[in-house]
C-alpha cells in the first residue's frame, strides 16, 4: 500500500506542477502582449488564476512522497530523518510565507495577491 501512496504523491505533484506552468503562461503571455496603457485595465479584466495553491499543493505531495520514499528504500529510520527534515522545511516555509502576507499587509493588502 506504501509503493501505491509514493506513486499517487509523485503522481499528483507532477500534474500540479505541470498544470502551474500551463496557467503561469497563460498568464505570462496575456501580460507580455498588451501596451503599457493597457495594464490597468488588464489587471481589473484578468481571470487568471493564483498558481500559487498548485505550487504550494505540488511541494506538499512532493514532501509526503519523500517521506514514503525514505521509507520504502530504506526502512523506518531513514523515514523517521525524512519527517524531520519536513517539519524544519515546513516551519520555514511557513516563516517564509508570513513575512510575505505581512508585506502585503504593510502595503494596505490585506491578503496574498493574484500576481
Amino acid at each position: 500500500a506504501v509503493n501505491y501512496a509514493y506513486i499517487a504523491f509523485e503522481y499528483i505533484c507532477a500534474v500540479a506542477s505541470f498544470a502551474a506552468v500551463i496557467i503561469g503562461t497563460l498568464k505570462y503571455s496575456y501580460f507580455n502582449n498588451l501596451a503599457p496603457a493597457q495594464m490597468d485595465k488588464a489587471i481589473n479584466a484578468s481571470r487568471h488564476w493564483n498558481i500559487a495553491i498548485l505550487v504550494y499543493f505540488a511541494c506538499f505531495c512532493q514532501m509526503i512522497a519523500s517521506v514514503l520514499a525514505g521509507y520504502l528504500l530504506f526502512g523506518v529510520p531513514t523515514m523517521v530523518i525524512c519527517i524531520v527534515i519536513t517539519i524544519i522545511c515546513g516551519i520555514v516555509i511557513g516563516v517564509a510565507l508570513l513575512n510575505q502576507k505581512k508585506s502585503y499587509q504593510d502595503l494596505g493588502m490585506f491578503h496574498i495577491a493574484n500576481n
